[in-house]
C-alpha cells in the first residue's frame, strides 16, 4: 500500500445495506451501510448488537455453537451464550437477515434463516439487489402499522426458498466451502467466487483469525486496552504464514533429539561399567559348555544298555499278555454256558409254577363236589348225582322266589311315595272347587258378557278366579279387553287375527256345571289312592336294615348251591386234571434238580480258571514292574541327553528306584549320571545365569527385563538374552562414533532452529516500518507525525539475547539449564494441537503504543478519544489492507459507540479519514446533536417507529425502520426512550 489515495483507482467491493426481519429489535429494519451515518435511539435498545450481524455474514460459520470462540459477542464485558444469541437473532422461523453487497462482478444479496441443525443458520446468496425481492419479507403498499406497511406471514420459508433459488440463488451449507465463497476475489469462469465478500489475499486459517479480529475491533468486540495489539498480532502471524517467513519451529523435535542423544549416552556407559561382568559370562558358558558334551557321550551309551534290557522284558510282558488272553476266553465261554443253562432251569421253573397251580385249583374243585355229595346225602338220602342236584336246584329255586319277594319291597316304598304326592295334589284341587262352589260370583262374572267372553277366550283359567270387588281390577280388565275384537270365530287382537285363539263365549252356569262334574271325578279318586296307600304300608312294615341284611345272605346262599351244582357236574373232569397235573409237577421238578447240578459244575470250573487268570496276571506284572522302570529309567536318559544336547537348562528329576534286579544295574548307573548333572552342570548353569541376570538388571537391552527375576530360565530365554546382549558388546565402539556424529548434526539443527528466533523478530520489526511508512502521508489532527511501536514479551527478547551464544561446533551436548529455556519458551510462545510449532506472535505482542509529533518532540502523552479513535481508523484500514489484496476496493463500516464522547472538532477529521481510507462511519449515539448530524450529512432515528396493527414475533421485534421513510407517519407518545431491556444481548454501556 504505497497511499491511502491510491485506494480510490482500485476495484470494488461494498456492503450496501443491512435488512433484519423479526430479528434482534426489528419488525422490520432496513439501514443503509454504504455511507456514513448517524444512528439515533435510546440505551439499551439493541443499536450496537443490530450492526454486529456482519460478523454471520463476514465469518464462515453455520450455527451458534462455542458462540463466545467464534464471534466474541458481549456487552458491558459480559459475553453472550449461543442460545441466548440465536434466540436473539433467529427467534423465529420467519426471522431473517439479509445484507446487500457488491462486488466486480454484480449487486447481490444473501440471505441469513434459520437451520434444522441446532442453534444453527443457513444462508442462500441471489444474484439480485434487494429491490428484486423484497416483496418476499414485507408488504410496503399495505396501510396497516401507519402507513410502514406489513409483515409477508402469508408465505413460508419453503416458499420463500424455492422464489430465491428461481432467481439463480444457491445455498451456501458447508462450512470448507464458506471460506472459498467468502474470500476468494471475484474469478472469471469460477462461479464459486462470485458472492465474495472479503477478497483476503490467502484464504488460509491464520489469515481467516485475522480477519475476525479485524472485524471484532470494527465492531468494538474486542477486549478495551489490548483489542488493538491482539489485531496488529493476528496480521503479523498472517502475513508470515502466507510468506515466505517461515513461523514454525519445531523446538519439541530439538528435546526429543537431546532426549535420545542422552539416552545413548547413558547406554553406551553401562556397556564400559559392565564390560567385566560380560566377559566373565562369556567365560562361564566355555567351561558349562565343554562338561556339558561329556556328560551327553555318557548317557548315550547307558541310554543304549537300557533298550536292550527294555526289548528282552517286552518279550516278557508280551508273552504274559497271550496267556492272560487264552484264560480270558475260556472263562468267558464258561459264562455263556452257564447263562444258557440258568435260562432253561428259569423256563422249567415257570412251567413248574404253573402246573403246580393246576394240582391246586383241581384239587379244590373236586373237594368241593364231595363236600356237597356227603352233606346232602342225609336229606336226599341217596347217593346219586343227579338226586342230589335235583335237591340243590329245588332249593335254590325257593331262595330266588323269597329273594324276589324282597325286590317287591323296593317298588313298594316306590309306589307309596307316587301316591302319597298324587293324594295331596288332589285335596288341594278338591279345596278350591269348593271355594268356587261356595261363592255366587267369579271375577268374569263381575265384567259385561262381551269382556268376560273375550278375556275367557284368551285363557279359560279366568274362570276359576273369584270375583275380587275391587274397582280398579275391573278398570284393568275392561282396558286390557278393549284391544281385543271377534272376527266370526276368530279372536283378534288390534284388528289383527290371533293365530289358534278361537272366541269362546262365557257362561257361568255351564261353568260351574263342569266345576261340580270334576270335584266327584276328584272325590272318586282320592277313595282309591286311600286303599292303595293302606295295602303299602302294611306290606312295609319292617325295618329297611332288616331287608336288606336278608337279601344279601339269601343271595349268599343261592350263589353257593350254584358253585355246588357246578362242581357235581365236573367231578369227573376235575379228577382226570388233577391226575395229569400231578404227572407234569413231578416231571418238572426232576428237571429243574437236573439243571441246578450242571450249574454248580460249571461254576467250580469257572473258579478255577479264574485263580489260573490271577496267577498269570501276577506273574505279569512282575515284568511290567521291570519294564516300566526301564522305559522310566530310558524317559529319564532320553530327555537329559536330548537337553543337553539341544539346550541344557532343563534339569529332570531323578527316578523311583529298580523293582527287579535286571533293572537296578541301569538305575544305578543312571543315577550317578543324573549326579553330575544336578550338581556340576547345575552349578555352571547357576553361575551363568546370576552373571546374565547382574547384566540385565542395567538395562543394557529393553525387552528381556523378566530374565532378571526368572528362577528358573528357560534355555531358550538364556540365549535370546545373551545374544541381545553380545550384539551390544560387540558394536560398541561404533555406537560411540554414532553417537559423535549425530550430536554434531543435532547441534547444528538447533542452531538453525534458534536463528528463527531473530527472523521472527526482524518480521515483527519490518511489519511495524512498514506501517509507519503509511502513517507518513496521513494527517491527523494537529500533530505533525505517528509512530507505532510493538511491544514484545520480556521473556522473548532475553531468549534471543541467550541464544545468541549458542555454539554449533559442540561435540558434546549443551547444558541442561539451556534445554530448560527452551522448554519453557516452547510452553508459553508455541501453539499446541493442530497448529502445533507455530508460534503465537499473540503472546509475544503484549501491547501497542504511539509516539506522536508535536511541535518538533517525540512523546507518548494520552491523546483526545478523536485523536486516538482516527488514529487506530487508520491503523485498521492498513492492517485491512495487507489482509486483502492490494488492487481492490473494500469498503466496510466501522462501528462507534456512544459518537457524542468524540470532540466536536476532532469529528469532521475522522469522518474525512474514515473516507479517504475507503470505509463508512456508523456512529450511534442516544440523543440527536448538531455537530454529528453536520458532520455525517444522514441520520435516522432507528426505533420510533413500530408495530401497532399486525402480529409480532416475540417481544422484542417491534421496530419499523426504513432507509426511505420520509412518508412514515410519528407515533405520538412513543418518541420518548425505551427503558432498559432485559434481553442481554441489547444491553450497552452508556458511557467508555
Amino acid at each position: 500500500m504505497a497511499t491511502l489515495d491510491a485506494f480510490a483507482d482500485a476495484k470494488e467491493y461494498r456492503f450496501n445495506k443491512i435488512v433484519l426481519v423479526h430479528s434482534a429489535s426489528a419488525a422490520y429494519i432496513e439501514l443503509p451501510v454504504d455511507v456514513s451515518l448517524a444512528i439515533l435511539g435510546g440505551n439499551n435498545n439493541g443499536k450496537t448488537s443490530l450492526l454486529h450481524v456482519f460478523l454471520l455474514f463476514l465469518l464462515p460459520e453455520v450455527n451458534f455453537k462455542e458462540c463466545s470462540s467464534k464471534f466474541g459477542f458481549q456487552s458491558n464485558g459480559n459475553e453472550h451464550s449461543g442460545i441466548d444469541s440465536f434466540n436473539y437473532y433467529f427467534p423465529s422461523p420467519d426471522s431473517y437477515i439479509i445484507l446487500e453487497a457488491v462486488n466486480p462482478k454484480h449487486t447481490f444479496c444473501v440471505v441469513l434463516h434459520q437451520s434444522r441443525e441446532q442453534l444453527g443458520y443457513g444462508r442462500i446468496a441471489v444474484p439480485k439487489p434487494y429491490a428484486d425481492i423484497e416483496h418476499l419479507f414485507w408488504d410496503k403498499r399495505s396501510p396497516v402499522n401507519n402507513g410502514a406497511g406489513a409483515p409477508r406471514f402469508d408465505i413460508g420459508f419453503t416458499d420463500i426458498q424455492k422464489a430465491l433459488l428461481d432467481f439463480g440463488g444457491s445455498k451456501q451449507t458447508q462450512r470448507t466451502q464458506l471460506k472459498e465463497q467468502l474470500y476468494n476475489r471475484v474469478q472469471v469462469g469460477r462461479s464459486d467466487t462470485q458472492y465474495c465478500l472479503v477478497p483476503l489475499g490467502n484464504a488460509s486459517d491464520s489469515s481467516i483469525a485475522a480477519l475476525k479480529t479485524l472485524l471484532q475491533l470494527s465492531a468494538g468486540l474486542l477486549p478495551k486496552g489490548n483489542g488493538l495489539a491482539k489485531a496488529v498480532a493476528s496480521v503479523i502471524s498472517s502475513s508470515m504464514s502466507s510468506s515466505r517467513d517461515k513461523s514454525e519451529i519445531d523446538f519439541e523435535k530439538i528435546q526429543e533429539e537431546r532426549a535420545e542423544l542422552r539416552g545413548k549416552q547413558d547406554h553406551i556407559q553401562r556397556l564400559k561399567n559392565n564390560k567385566c561382568t560380560w566377559d566373565a559370562l562369556t567365560e562361564q558358558r566355555r567351561q558349562y559348555a565343554s562338561l556339558k558334551t561329556q556328560v551327553t557321550k555318557d548317557l548315550c551309551s547307558l541310554y543304549q544298555k537300557a533298550l536292550d534290557q527294555q526289548t528282552y522284558h517286552s518279550e516278557v510282558v508280551t508273552e504274559n499278555v497271550e496267556q492272560l488272553q487264552d484264560i480270558g476266553n475260556e472263562i468267558e465261554m464258561l459264562r455263556e454256558q452257564k447263562k444258557l443253562l440258568a435260562d432253561q432251569l428259569k423256563k422249567v421253573e415257570i412251567s413248574l409254577g404253573v402246573a403246580s397251580e393246576a394240582v391246586s385249583n383241581s384239587q379244590k374243585k373236586v373237594d368241593r363236589a364231595l363236600n356237597a355229595i356227603r352233606s346232602n346225602m342225609p336229606v336226599v338220602q341217596s347217593s346219586d348225582h343227579h338226586d342230589i342236584i335235583n335237591y340243590l336246584t329245588e332249593c335254590k329255586r325257593e331262595y330266588e322266589q323269597r329273594l324276589d319277594a324282597l325286590r317287591d319291597i323296593d317298588s313298594a316304598q316306590t309306589r307309596l311315595k307316587a301316591n302319597i304326592a298324587r293324594q295331596n295334589k288332589v285335596h288341594k284341587e278338591i279345596e278350591n272347587l269348593d271355594t268356587l262352589l261356595s261363592s255366587d260370583r267369579g271375577l268374569l262374572d263381575e265384567l259385561d258378557s262381551q269382556t268376560g267372553s273375550l278375556i275367557y277366550s284368551v285363557n279359560s283359567s279366568f274362570s276359576h278366579v273369584r270375583a275380587l270387588d275391587d274397582p280398579s281390577v275391573i278398570d284393568a280388565c275392561r282396558h286390557f279387553a278393549s284391544s281385543l275384537g271377534q272376527d266370526g270365530k276368530q279372536l283378534t287382537i288390534g284388528g289383527v287375527a290371533i293365530p289358534n285363539v278361537l272366541f269362546t263365549e262365557h257362561s257361568a252356569e255351564t261353568i260351574r256345571s263342569e266345576q261340580k262334574m270334576r270335584k266327584q271325578s276328584l272325590v272318586s279318586e282320592s277313595v282309591e289312592l286311600d286303599l292303595k296307600i293302606s295295602k303299602d304300608n302294611k306290606f312295609l312294615q319292617g325295618s329297611e336294615i332288616e331287608q336288606a341284611d336278608e337279601r344279601k345272605e339269601l343271595k349268599k346262599q343261592i350263589d353257593e348251591i350254584t358253585a355246588e351244582i357246578a362242581s357235581i357236574f365236573g367231578l369227573n373232569e376235575n379228577e382226570e386234571n388233577l391226575e395229569v397235573s400231578s404227572e407234569k409237577v413231578e416231571l418238572e421238578t426232576q428237571r429243574k434238580n437236573d439243571l441246578a447240578a450242571q450249574i454248580m459244575g460249571l461254576n467250580e470250573k469257572i473258579s478255577t480258571q479264574k485263580n489260573l487268570h490271577s496267577n498269570t496276571k501276577q506273574k505279569a506284572e512282575i515284568s511290567r514292574q521291570a519294564n516300566s522302570q526301564l522305559k522310566n529309567s530310558l524317559a529319564t536318559l532320553e530327555r537329559n541327553c536330548h537337553q543337553l544336547i539341544n539346550g541344557a537348562f532343563e534339569h529332570t528329576a531323578v527316578p523311583a528306584p529298580a523293582t527287579v534286579k535286571d533293572a537296578e544295574a541301569i538305575d544305578e548307573e543312571s543315577k550317578s549320571q543324573d549326579k553330575i548333572i544336578s550338581v556340576d552342570l547345575a552349578s555352571g548353569r547357576n553361575h551363568c545365569i546370576r552373571l546374565l541376570q547382574e547384566l540385565v538388571k542395567t538395562e543394557i537391552v529393553s525387552g528381556i527385563e523378566d530374565a532378571a527375576y526368572t528362577v528358573d530360565l528357560s534355555s531358550a530365554n538364556f540365549e535370546q538374552a545373551c545374544n541381545r546382549l553380545h550384539t551390544e558388546f560387540h558394536n560398541l565402539d561404533m555406537y560411540e562414533q554414532e553417537l559423535s556424529d549425530r550430536i554434531k548434526t543435532h547441534n547444528a539443527n538447533t542452531s538453525r532452529e534458534i536463528s528463527l528466533l531473530e527472523q521472527i523478530n526482524g518480521g515483527i520489526g519490518a511489519f511495524t516500518n512498514e506501517i509507519n511508512q503509511s502513517f507518513s502521508g496521513v494527517q491527523v489532527s494537529n500533530l505533525e507525525s505517528v509512530e507505532l511501536r510493538i511491544q514484545k514479551h520480556q521473556g522473548f527478547t532475553t531468549l534471543i539475547d541467550d541464544v545468541s551464544h549458542f555454539r554449533t561446533d559442540m561435540d558434546s551436548l549443551a547444558s541442561d539449564s539451556f534445554y530448560e529455556r527452551l522448554r519453557n519458551f516452547s510452553d508459553t510462545y508455541l501453539q499446541k494441537g493442530r497448529k502445533k510449532g507455530l508460534l503465537d506472535i499473540e503472546s509475544i505482542v503484549t501491547g501497542v503504543e504511539y509516539i506522536y509529533g508535536f511541535k518538533g518532540r517525540q512523546e507518548k502523552t494520552q491523546q483526545s478519544n478523536g485523536t486516538t479513535i482516527m488514529v487506530n481508523t487508520v491503523v485498521l484500514s492498513i492492517l485491512l489492507d495487507k489482509l486483502t489484496s492490494g488492487d481492490l476496493k473494500m469498503r466496510m463500516p466501522v462501528i462507534f459507540d456512544e459518537a457524542a464522547a468524540i470532540d466536536e472538532n476532532n469529528l469532521p477529521a475522522l469522518h474525512d479519514i474514515v473516507q479517504r481510507v475507503g470505509l463508512t462511519l456508523l456512529a450511534a449515539t442516544p440523543h440527536f446533536q448538531m455537530h454529528i448530524s453536520k458532520t455525517l450529512g444522514e441520520w435516522c432515528y432507528l426505533f420510533d417507529q413500530k408495530v401497532t396493527d399486525t402480529e409480532q414475533v416475540g417481544a422484542k421485534c417491534t421496530t419499523i425502520y426504513h432507509s426511505n421513510g420520509e412518508y412514515l407517519r410519528r407515533i405520538e407518545g412513543d418518541s420518548q426512550p425505551q427503558k432498559s431491556s432485559e434481553d442481554p444481548l441489547m444491553a450497552e454501556s452508556e458511557t467508555e
